[in-house]
């Protein structure tokens, strides 16, 4: 039966295009039958409609928009397309319609601009009301994606309500196997133990900067000839110093840390922490970085927790290096001084973290500036 409805559309669509002119009714035929085939056979007709001229274009757009949809009022609209559906017609509407605010006093229709724009905004309110895999890479492909500029804002804000609902939906109480190997320092069974056993081990980390005989917090500066401070080593050296210290301890684990790891949209992480088939993602600054105040928003959350694996949890990390650092911490967003110290560092980047993002996102300072240095976090 499907084969023999498929098999009709392709005919009538056929015979509609070969007319050297439609009629508008004609026009509005055309545009059912290609809806119909993009609800029954979304891979054959997804190139179709991109495809199409411009005239035929704008019809089927409107057949998209307003057909499998359910709403009532006070109701958010619902479509019935699948996740590829829903993606697809997002990223090829806005396309031709990018965001428009409906305008003041009232309009006349219901095909404007800005009624397109209102669709396209349910269609990804739609997809970042799913918690899945599948709709957090939706969210991230469509974040990344040229077409829907003038919606990024909009798109970035749903994202990040998908990620918390995402983090609070997948906690779940661990079978008493996997709680065995948490409480016996083995693997980690979720992305919140995976975070936790990795923000545990910087601590230890810590403890090694500061109080080691070999005076290990040497490793993030250049020295001069007499072994003394003299400026801060690069973000991927310090890096590098880092993983040094970090890679043993969690090699007990059977957890491995990557410098440079690859993540969604083709993206690289400072440091990827893996285990079994989830990630931990790591995203470092110097405390002087032009982006330090920015970075756990602007990069980490924006970028990389995006990642299915990543569970929509990072860890923001910030060197401190103290007055010897040579360079100028960038003034904060809040008006306030800047920080004199680690712990200050942390409550100030804590402040200016939005209260969506603080659940999902765990900040560390890390003060390599010599004797007496002491953990932030």
């Amino acid at each position: 039966m499907w084969s023999k409805l498929q098999g009709l559309a392709g005919e009538a669509i056929a015979l509609l295009q070969s007319k050297p002119s439609m009629s508008p009714n004609e026009l509005q035929c055309l545009g059912v039958w290609l809806w119909y085939g993009f609800t029954i056979d979304p891979d054959t007709y997804q190139p179709i409609l991109m495809s199409l001229p411009l005239k035929q274009r704008d019809v089927v757009i409107w057949e998209v928009l307003e057909e499998g949809v359910e709403w009532h009022f006070g109701s958010p609209r619902v479509w019935s397309y699948n996740l590829s559906q829903l993606e697809f017609a997002v990223i090829w509407v806005a396309s031709r319609y990018p965001r428009t605010a409906h305008p003041l006093g009232g309009s006349v229709g219901t095909r404007n601009s800005w009624d397109a724009s209102m669709h396209i905004q349910s269609m990804i309110g739609q997809i970042a009301s799913q918690t899945s895999y599948l709709a957090r890479a939706v969210m991230a492909r469509l974040a990344a994606s040229a077409e829907l500029v003038s919606y990024r804002d909009m798109v970035l804000h749903h994202q990040a309500s998908q990620l918390t609902a995402s983090v609070d939906a997948s906690h779940v109480a661990p079978t008493w196997e996997a709680a065995q190997e948490v409480l016996t320092n083995r693997a980690p069974c979720s992305h919140h133990d995976l975070v936790a056993v990795v923000l545990d081990h910087l601590d230890d980390v810590q403890l090694h900067i500061s109080h080691a005989n070999e005076d290990s917090y040497k490793l993030f500066w250049n020295t001069d000839s007499a072994n003394r401070l003299d400026r801060p080593k690069t973000e991927d050296q310090a890096r590098d110093a880092l993983l040094g210290m970090l890679r043993y301890r969690l090699f007990p684990h059977n957890i491995r840390a990557e410098p440079e790891g690859h993540m969604n949209a083709d993206k690289r992480a400072d440091i990827v922490i893996f285990c079994r088939e989830i990630k931990a993602v790591v995203e470092i600054k110097r405390d002087f970085h032009a982006d330090v105040w920015t970075a756990a928003v602007g990069q980490l959350d924006r970028l990389y927790t995006p990642d299915p694996e990543a569970g929509g949890l990072g860890i923001y990390l910030v060197f401190w290096y103290g007055e010897k650092r040579g360079s100028t911490i960038p003034n904060p967003p809040n008006g306030k001084d800047r920080p004199q110290s680690a712990a200050e560092m942390l409550r100030m980047l804590q402040e200016v973290l939005p209260s969506s993002t603080a659940k999902r996102i765990k900040i560390i300072v890390v003060d390599v500036s010599g004797p007496g240095a002491s953990l932030a976090s």
